[in-house]
């Protein structure tokens, strides 16, 4: 896996200049470290009250989900989009995972 820094990074370029409204924060790495997706919600959930907070997924991700901790405990506090994935849809058939195995090996395409 790339290295938090570098994701954190790779995300901090990605959103410059789109929104003065999306801040890429370094929540993840204040909350130990370890990437589940759980506690950042239920961090953010707590931390900032009067929001309302989506987890956007792709199919893929969401039929996986008996595999992630405590999934059920993510959907009560947050509203779930799920985008389709696959040769049908108009979203990049390519997972998170493709993408960081791509850049590890120095591919762009």
């Amino acid at each position: 896996m790339v290295s938090f820094s570098s994701r954190l990074r790779l995300c901090r370029q990605m959103f410059r200049g789109l929104n003065a409204k999306i801040k890429v924060k370094n929540l993840e790495k204040r909350l130990g470290g370890v990437g589940w997706t759980f506690r950042l919600v239920k961090y953010l959930v707590k931390k900032y009250p009067q929001n309302q907070f989506y987890l956007v997924m792709g199919s893929d991700a969401h039929a996986e989900r008996k595999k992630w901790r405590k999934f059920e405990e993510i959907e009560s506090l947050v509203h779930l989009i799920v985008f389709p994935r696959g040769p049908k849809s108009s979203i990049p058939n390519i997972s998170s995972t493709e993408i960081r195995q791509r850049i590890q090996k120095g591919k762009n395409q």
